[in-house]
């Protein structure tokens, strides 16, 4: 069995919990996503414009899991050096907000989604990211140091 195949069934393998469970994208990193810019803007560098939309693609290792592995995945897999190490836990508290407004516009409890649980969930679900963010970052790295 090809060794990225290996390690996508055995992050499956971790016990979800509840209430954090849901379906996951579980490759949720920037090569995953499509954004789109204003066309009226194609003279500017779209390193410096915003994106006005963006899609969500390659959906093979969807699982039943906490969306807090998708967060952190795309945290540590797609952030520039440095960022994390300044805005780590804004991004934390920005990504809990947003879930709690979400929740609430579609009418669903938020109570057992605490900001206390939220990062409960983000330090069991850290450690279990960890192999997965340094398989995709090893060709990376690799790229790198030659």
């Amino acid at each position: 069995m090809r060794i990225d195949m290996q390690m996508k069934k055995e992050r499956r393998d971790f016990p979800v919990r509840e209430p954090f469970a849901t379906i996951a994208h579980s490759d949720f990193w920037v090569n995953n996503m499509l954004f789109k810019y204003d066309e009226s803007n194609s003279h500017m560098d779209k390193e410096k414009s915003c994106p006005t939309g963006i899609k969500f693609v390659d959906f093979q290792v969807t699982a039943y899991a906490s969306p807090v592995k998708d967060l952190i995945f795309l945290l540590f897999s797609s952030s520039e050096d440095g960022l994390l190490d300044k805005y780590y836990d804004y991004f934390l508290n920005l990504y809990h907000k947003e879930f709690i407004r979400i929740l609430a516009k579609m009418g669903c409890d938020i109570e057992p989604f605490t900001y206390k649980h939220f990062l409960n969930e983000v330090n069991i679900c850290g450690p279990e990211e960890f192999a997965h963010i340094l398989f995709m970052l090893n060709p990376f790295v690799q790229i790198h140091q030659t």
